[in-house]
């Protein structure tokens, strides 16, 4: 991304027109954008590393066929729809 906003890496076509906006904020502001190795980087120093996003919890659907609720639901369903058809 560094190298994208410097000029110095082509960027896809959909985020060129943020990487524009940044690099005039950056000549506006007048801040520089470097790429800094993980072991160099001193702001890493005592952050905890955590995970991005928790993994998704595994869902058992086969079990919500049999509940009272989705047999109502399911019944309100056939209701609903026989007095919307056109009788034959």
């Amino acid at each position: 991304m560094i190298h994208q906003i410097l000029g110095e890496m082509k960027a896809p076509e959909k985020v060129r027109k943020d990487l524009g906006s940044i690099g005039i904020k950056r000549k506006k502001l007048g801040f520089s954008l470097h790429w800094v190795p993980e072991s160099e980087n001193r702001a890493r120093e005592n952050v905890v590393i955590q995970p991005v996003a928790k993994p998704a919890p595994k869902l058992n659907f086969s079990s919500l066929q049999d509940t009272t609720l989705v047999q109502r639901a399911a019944r309100w369903y056939q209701r609903t729809n026989a007095s919307t058809r056109p009788k034959t």
